[in-house]
């Protein structure tokens, strides 16, 4: 692993080897080579964080390529890399937030291509993979992204996939997307303070017309009596009692 400080790259080799990735990309390796590289300078934008992170992120995808060459999705192993590098951050957060307020996250199976877009998609695929996959260990168990990778070694991905979750690929991105549109859409339209206080504004005004209408009710109750009271004949006059002279 190469450590490549801020400025021109003098050595032509490596030069060559850094021109073939994104500029926007903090790391990046060749497992047919076992050779990757770390743009220092770089280390602590998205999807890593630090120069640790971005070490433990592209060791994962050697290890991977070791494991099981190339018999996994991208966004798989992108997915397990991010999550094997750090923990889930606030960054990670606002991109899915910021992309659900708007549409809808991209299919898995058109995450692969947009790794290599520009920066903006890339982020998307990062934070979407990263969502899915580690979603995917909470609901099926911390052994089972282990568990993938051990059976893809002897069948297709979505083969394992569906003999270690029980259910296809395909269920499983569902039941995600529900849950992250849940979490990552409506809790936070939910909880803006817009909203907040727009409820309370309607709480407000929902007590103002109950209590106005209690009011109105206690004033027809009085208006009634008082009518009714009206009504009744006057009380007979006391009988004289004084004895007679």
């Amino acid at each position: 692993m190469i450590l490549i400080p801020a400025g021109e790259i003098r050595d032509p080799t490596l030069a060559r080897f850094d021109a073939e990735v994104p500029e926007w990309a903090a790391g990046y390796v060749d497992p047919a080579r076992r050779l990757g590289a770390i743009r220092v300078a770089l280390s602590a934008q998205y999807p890593y964080g630090t120069l640790e992170s971005v070490l433990a992120h592209e060791a994962t995808h050697q290890m991977l390529n070791d494991a099981v060459g190339d018999r996994i999705p991208l966004w798989f192993n992108e997915g397990v890399a991010t999550m094997q590098g750090r923990r889930w951050s606030f960054d990670d957060y606002r991109i899915v937030t910021t992309t659900l307020l708007t549409s809808d996250l991209a299919q898995l199976s058109a995450l692969d291509s947009m790794f290599h877009a520009s920066e903006p998609e890339a982020e998307v695929a990062y934070a979407a993979s990263f969502s899915f996959v580690s979603w995917s260990a909470r609901a099926y168990g911390p052994a089972f992204l282990r568990d993938v990778l051990h059976a893809t070694r002897d069948r297709r991905f979505e083969q394992a996939w569906r003999q270690r979750a029980g259910v296809p690929l395909e269920e499983s991105e569902r039941l995600w997307r529900r849950a992250s549109t849940f979490h990552y859409r409506w809790i936070p339209i939910l909880t803006a303070s817009s909203t907040l206080w727009l409820l309370i504004t309607l709480l407000f005004v929902v007590a103002g017309v109950r209590k106005r209408a209690r009011a109105r009710e206690i004033e027809r109750r009085w208006a009634e009596e008082e009518r009714r009271e009206a009504e009744l004949p006057p009380d007979p006059e006391p009988p004289d009692l004084e004895p007679p002279a």
